[in-house]
Formats: structure tokens, sequence, C-alpha cells
């Protein structure tokens, strides 16, 4: 009988500490909207310290000077050049390579820039800013530009080649993408720094 009720009372603990281990526990709180890099804590602004954001200068015009040598805009290019003696009142016309045949020439009425005889601009050192369409390949005429452009008719083509001065008359020609800015292009020939520009010749 004693044995009985002991092993009853020893079931009955067994079925209560079974229950007991089969209580749900806490469960832990859900993360909403956490992702990757992002806090779970809605309720704080998203951080952006880790994120570098460089702001470029615009940069809209060339300056003067040898650390802004890529201007932001390309522009049409102009040429510079020096010749081996003075030809600044003569026309230039262009020769193919082997300087035998006449490549272009102007009209009498095709000798004018801006409503002025396209005689080109004088820079310093003896450097020319081209009005005209000089090329690695110019050469004059026996032609000022007051004489052709007083012409009734443009010449053939075999009296221009009758009519040349120099057949390598070019010392140096420069192609520069920095517009007709004057001061811009005294101040790379004053330095001997032709950062703008491309050498031809």
């Amino acid at each position: 009988m004693a044995k009985s009720l002991f092993a009853s009372i020893t079931g009955l603990m067994m079925v209560l500490v079974l229950m007991v281990s089969c209580v749900p526990g806490r469960e832990a709180p859900a993360q909403t909207g956490a992702v990757l890099g992002q806090s779970a804590d809605t309720t704080r602004p998203l951080t952006t310290e880790s994120v570098t954001v460089v702001s470029l200068p615009a940069q809209t015009d060339a300056v003067s000077g040898p650390t802004n040598r890529y201007p932001l805009q390309a522009m049409p290019p102009v040429i510079i050049y020096k010749t081996k003696s003075d030809y600044n009142r003569y026309v230039p016309v262009s020769l193919t390579p082997d300087k035998k045949t006449l490549l272009s020439y102007p009209a009498v009425q095709d000798v004018y820039y801006q409503g002025a005889l396209a005689m080109p601009t004088q820079l310093l050192n003896g450097y020319l800013l081209d009005n005209r369409g000089i090329d690695t390949n110019s050469v004059f005429l026996n032609y000022t530009y007051e004489t052709y452009s007083a012409l009734t008719q443009t010449p053939l083509p075999e009296e221009l080649l009758k009519n040349i001065l120099a057949d390598d008359p070019i010392e140096v020609l420069y192609s520069c993408n920095c517009g007709r800015d004057t001061a811009l292009l005294n101040e790379m020939i004053r330095r001997n720094d032709f950062y703008y520009c491309v050498k031809m010749k």
C-alpha cells in the first residue's frame, strides 16, 4: 500500500516537471526594418557617416595657369604660328604636302575676317593668331591683302602658283583649344608652355 502511494506521488511529480518544462519562454522582440547597414531603431535617422560626397567645382572658362590644362568645354581650335620672314600682309594659300599643287585658295571677296582684311593678329615673340586659314602646308602669295581684295576677279590657280613667295615659310605652328583669348595665348607664349595647344609643326 505504501509502495503504491509512493509510486503515484513520484509519477505525479514527474508529470508536473514535464508540464513546467513545456511552458513557452518569453519570445525575443522582433527586429522590424533592420537591413544591412541600417539601424534597427526606426526612430533614428539613417547615418551617412560612411558615405563621402565629393563636389567638383564647375569650370566654365579656361584660366591662365599651368594647373588648369583641360578646359571643361571644347572650343573650336585656333591656329597660332611663326613665319621665317615677315609675311603678315600677304595672302596665304594651301598646297598639297609635296608643294606641287594648289589645294585651296580664297576668292577675292574671301580675304576678310569680321568685316576687316584678315591679316593675322600679332602676339608676343613674333607669334601670330591666324584669321584666314593657315595650316602646315600654307605658303604666301606675292599679293598683299589690299591688292588681292581689289582685284576684279580671282586669279587662276596657275597664276597663283607662279606668285608664291616661299615654299616653306612656316617656322612653327600650334593648334590651340582655348578660343581667341589673346591674353591667354600671350601668357602661354611668355611661359613657353603651350598647355592648351598641340604642336603641328
